[in-house]
């Protein structure tokens, strides 16, 4: 097979592994980024770390990264903290929003900050598309992951959500 996918037999007709499967693959390139983005922290190259985070084919390696840095410390907005351009800003935006059923309580929270950092919602018709995913995925995990009527139990989520929900709110005011 070209390509170096799977194999090829050696001379005594048995087939033998010429690179890793795909899966190792990723792997080892996940690792490899989850190294890089650490570096990158460790210098307080943020906005570096999150171009590499951002740009990776790894949507864990960018939660990777939000874990480890708190968004709530320093009291400066995203691009004022880290020195992220709008569009650094706006992919985080998307990224973060894309997949809210996974890592949600860490996706809300950099999500309320990366919104917050949006300087102009009419800059494009491209910001004004992300903005209105972001609006229907977080009604879409409201739908799904509420608590039923019945169980008086409060949504874990739901101060995340609002604060989320109140910087959407204030994007028109800009």
């Amino acid at each position: 097979r070209r390509g170096g996918g799977g194999g090829g037999r050696n001379s005594s007709g048995r087939v033998h592994k010429k690179s890793l499967s795909a899966a190792e693959a990723a792997a080892a390139s996940l690792a490899s980024l989850q190294r890089s983005i650490s570096e990158k922290i460790a210098k307080k190259e943020y906005k570096e770390a999150f171009v590499d985070a951002l740009s990776g084919r790894h949507q864990k390696a960018l939660m990777y990264l939000c874990e480890r840095i708190n968004p709530d410390q320093g009291g400066l907005l995203l691009n004022q903290r880290f020195g992220l351009s709008q569009n650094i800003v706006l992919s985080l935006v998307s990224q973060l929003g894309a997949s809210l059923g996974h890592e949600t309580s860490t996706r809300l929270m950099w999500l309320r900050h990366a919104i917050a950092g949006i300087k102009d919602l009419k800059s494009s018709k491209h910001t004004l598309g992300v903005i209105k995913t972001v609006r229907n995925n977080l009604e879409r995990l409201k739908n799904v992951s509420l608590p039923s009527p019945s169980s008086n139990a409060p949504w874990k989520h739901r101060d995340r959500y609002a604060l989320v929900l109140y910087e959407l709110s204030m994007l028109s005011t800009r």
